[in-house]
């Protein structure tokens, strides 16, 4: 006997297996679609991070250039205050009275035409006077503090509601070189504000000053919508406790809300874009193991047909 009966059912069930190609089919669009998923998230938060590290070695030096413009300027009328103090007239005004103090903070006045106040301070620190405008507030007297203890005052900015700018020298007596009094000039915010404007073409700037441990911002130039981005690292204006931190375009782009729709639907449509190959190559094998299973079984046929016929003879 060439050939022997075969049950085609028995044979089904023995080499086919538990899992069926639809159940594969279900396994690999679970794996695909975790694949996509998981590729999507990495790329996302990726881009994110890179994003989040851009800012540029060049926009850490326009920062430190913007301090440096800051500070140039601050330096310039801390020049023009100390080769005041040294001119006799004003050393001698201490000694005169009021009336000759006077005369002499309007000459002072003529050189900081924009100032808010000029105010000579006689030694010894004194009482705030709240009444004036601007205030001669306590941060004031501080500066005068630091003068008497023979410490240079840092220029300081404070004020409420308005922000001013306080620079104060102490006037010495060059014969006896003893401190006579001081100089206090008190300088419009917006005169720093509109200086450092006209080196600022592009970006967001903002010209900070930490007290009690809170970042106070003292002027800001540019397009606050650039906040959104990294900034670069603080840098110290000379002679002040202010910082400038600069926000620039980042160096990639971001996703954000305006792109993130695109960034998703573009791996949704890759998805998809699998999804549909692996079912045309599913129906494809589905196809192919059906025609193979029809031959199997008509040879199984004439197997059996042809040993039936052995079998008659």
């Amino acid at each position: 006997m060439l050939f022997r009966s075969v049950n085609t059912g028995n044979y089904c069930k023995r080499y086919v297996g538990k899992l069926g190609i639809g159940t594969a089919f279900l396994i690999l669009i679970f794996f695909i679609v975790v694949l996509i998923s998981t590729v999507a998230v990495v790329v996302y938060f990726s881009v994110s991070k890179s994003v989040d590290n851009s800012s540029s070695p060049n926009s850490q030096a326009l920062a430190k250039a913007y301090a440096s413009v800051v500070g140039d300027l601050i330096k310039y009328h801390l020049q023009s205050l100390e080769s005041v103090i040294t001119d006799k007239d004003l050393v001698a005004s201490f000694s005169a009275g009021v009336e000759a103090r006077k005369i002499q903070e309007a000459k002072i006045k003529l050189i900081y035409p924009n100032a808010y106040r000029v105010k000579l301070l006689t030694p010894g620190v004194g009482e705030s006077d709240m009444s004036t405008n601007p205030p001669l507030s306590e941060a004031c007297l501080f500066l005068q503090q630091q003068a008497e203890q023979g410490r240079q005052p840092y220029v300081d900015i404070h004020g409420s509601p308005t922000l001013h700018i306080d620079l104060l020298r102490s006037v010495v007596n060059p014969q006896t070189e003893k401190q006579v009094g001081h100089v206090l000039v008190t300088l419009k915010l917006k005169t720093l504000q509109e200086n450092l404007a006209q080196f600022v073409t592009a970006g967001y700037v903002e010209l900070q000053q930490i007290a009690r441990g809170k970042v106070n911002i003292l002027i800001s130039v540019g397009d606050k919508d650039f906040k959104k981005n990294m900034p670069t690292s603080p840098e110290r204006v000379p002679g002040t406790k202010w910082t400038v931190q600069y926000w620039s375009n980042p160096q990639v782009i971001p996703i954000n809300k305006d792109n993130q729709l695109l960034f998703w639907g573009s791996f949704a449509l890759l998805a998809a874009l699998l999804l549909l190959i692996a079912l045309i190559l599913y129906k494809i094998l589905v196809g192919c193991l059906k025609k193979d299973a029809k031959t199997i079984v008509n040879l199984f046929k004439r197997s059996e047909e042809h040993t039936s016929e052995l079998q008659s003879h």
